[in-house]
């Protein structure tokens, strides 16, 4: 008798493996798949509240924790789009001396594309972005690197000024 009340219980190592595996899976799938899709819908909507033009937040210091580890080097621009409204197309005009970079990233934080001074050189960039090389929505991260002087840093200023992200229809009625 003092058996079978034993085995009601106690788990037979099965269930615990059983739940062990039910547990890892929930936490992978949290951590892999939904963070950072709400990461990103973040970050889109907080750039998105800036309109069709590109977010150009000032120059970032030691006070500043939005970027994980900051660099007082680089200016940033940031532009959310939304390809509902068509395909986005992004130019920038001109040349700049030193690095700078743009980085396309898709809704669930998968960099799609990355466009360099290293691969572009003085052409400029005039692409266009649809829904078959992104997601509906996602994000464009330019870096320009700024330098010491403030000669240089004024220089980055006026060039990350000329990026321009916008959706297709846009540009044709502007232009």
């Amino acid at each position: 008798m003092r058996r079978s009340l034993d085995r009601r219980k106690t788990w037979p190592w099965q269930r615990h493996l059983l739940l062990a595996v039910l547990l890892a899976a929930s936490l992978h799938l949290l951590a892999v798949f939904l963070i950072p899709r709400l990461i990103m819908n973040r970050v889109i909507a907080t750039a998105a509240a800036e309109g069709a033009r590109p977010y150009l937040p000032p120059p970032i210091d030691h006070t500043h924790r939005r970027v994980v580890m900051p660099s007082p080097d680089l200016l940033y621009a940031v532009c959310a789009y939304d390809l509902a409204d068509g395909p986005l197309q992004i130019k920038l005009n001109g040349s700049y001396p030193r690095y700078w970079s743009i980085a396309l990233y898709n809704s669930n934080s998968d960099n799609f594309r990355t466009i360099s001074s290293d691969a572009i050189g003085e052409r400029g960039v005039d692409i266009t972005i649809d829904e078959t090389r992104s997601t509906r929505q996602g994000l464009l991260l330019m870096r320009v690197m700024t330098g010491a002087s403030p000669q240089w840093l004024a220089e980055a200023e006026a060039f990350r000024k000329q990026l321009v992200c916008r959706p297709v229809a846009q540009l044709t009625n502007v232009n």
